[in-house]
């Protein structure tokens, strides 16, 4: 007589050893992943920051908005003020109308971008041939009734023009592109 062999269930060693090494290779190919998609998400989202901070200047400027501290004052223009190299970049009021940020007795808010993150490149043109690149301040100015920007390099005079690329080496570089039509974009790099 036979004797009936019964089947036992379950996993064998191999078989909990080769499971055990795939969910090890995917859960190392998702975290890895995760960290660089944490970073393109951080740096588009500060990309879109600063082009929200630019059109509401526009609108500021294209408004009627009262000047901060300036009773009865609504004619100022109001623009953005970027340096290269630093990690914060102003809202301001042109109270003197002289076209350029003047510290701080125009300024309105500070914004600061967190986590290594700073204006890493300046540059523009008067003519969108070629952008030249600058290591000095920039302003973006918006007077009502106009609603053109005015993109004034402090040595370069008024460009058509304006890239700034922001960014910090772990996340990489979006540029914000801002032309006197009033127009502002966001590309990759």
């Amino acid at each position: 007589m036979f004797r009936e062999h019964k089947k036992q269930k379950g996993f064998t060693l191999v078989e909990m050893l080769v499971v055990l090494g795939i969910f090890t290779v995917i859960t190392t190919l998702v975290l890895a992943r995760n960290t660089q998609f944490t970073r393109d998400i951080a740096i588009t989202n500060l990309a879109y920051d600063v082009a929200l901070a630019i059109r509401e200047a526009q609108v500021f400027g294209l408004s009627v908005r009262q000047v901060p501290g300036q009773a009865g004052e609504f004619s100022a223009a109001y623009g953005i003020h970027f340096e290269h190299g630093q990690s914060t970049f102003s809202l301001f009021a042109d109270l003197d109308e002289d076209n350029q940020y003047d510290e701080p007795t125009e300024e309105v808010e500070t914004f600061t971008m967190q986590d290594g993150f700073t204006v890493r490149q300046i540059c523009g043109s008067a003519t969108m041939i070629q952008c030249q690149t600058v290591d000095e301040g920039v302003d973006i100015l918006f007077e009502r009734p106009n609603p053109e920007a005015r993109i004034i390099a402090t040595k370069n005079g008024l460009w058509h023009y304006l890239e700034i690329d922001i960014g910090s080496e772990a996340a990489g570089e979006r540029t914000i592109v801002v032309m006197t039509t009033g127009q502002i974009a966001i590309q990759d790099n």
